[in-house]
């Protein structure tokens, strides 16, 4: 969306410019580590401070939040996580809004929400994102899908047929949606 030479108008340029994003560009699990290191407070294991490192920045650029967001959901997510979607989606919208506090891009978490992204636009963005996801999944993954192999280093849609039946379903949900 931030290519004038891929026909997007200027205005159309502008408007994209604000969700612009510093993004990893391949968020599967393979590339996420995560360890717990000391506690926030005392307590139940909520208040453990998550580290959460990435390797493998060779997709690394610019692009849009829910891309990334929708990526991971895609491919690294447990099949059992799935139905938590539009949980998730709120939850990370909300943390989002209060990192943009912190981050000074905001005064408060209802102007990060009404000023830099809304739920409804994250979610418009979301959706694209999974049903482009489909695309490359549909067009190039699944020809190396191999459900019955457990791998570390596939995508949860390759490795898991419960994730692959979500894919597939959501995927129909959105262009249904969407009168396709």
């Amino acid at each position: 969306p931030f290519d004038v030479k891929a026909g997007a108008t200027d205005a159309a340029l502008k408007e994209a410019m604000r969700f612009r994003t510093l993004i990893h560009g391949d968020p599967k699990a393979a590339n996420i580590f995560t360890r717990v290191n000391g506690r926030k407070g005392e307590g139940t294991a909520t208040n453990e401070v998550v580290q959460v490192g990435f390797i493998d920045f060779q997709w690394t650029g610019f692009g849009l939040a829910a891309t990334e967001v929708a990526h991971h959901v895609v491919a690294a997510f447990a099949p059992e996580c799935l139905p938590l979607e539009a949980s998730l989606l709120d939850h990370y919208h909300k943390v989002l809004c209060e990192a943009l506090v912190t981050f000074g891009a905001a005064s408060d978490e209802r102007d990060a929400a009404s000023r830099v992204i809304s739920r409804l636009e994250l979610q418009a963005q979301y959706e694209v994102a999974v049903l482009d996801m489909c695309r490359l999944v549909f067009g190039y993954q699944w020809s190396r899908a191999d459900f019955g192999t457990p791998s570390f280093n596939k995508n949860s849609y390759n490795k898991s047929l419960r994730n692959a039946i979500w894919l597939t379903a959501r995927c129909d949900e959105l262009l249904r949606a969407r009168g396709m």
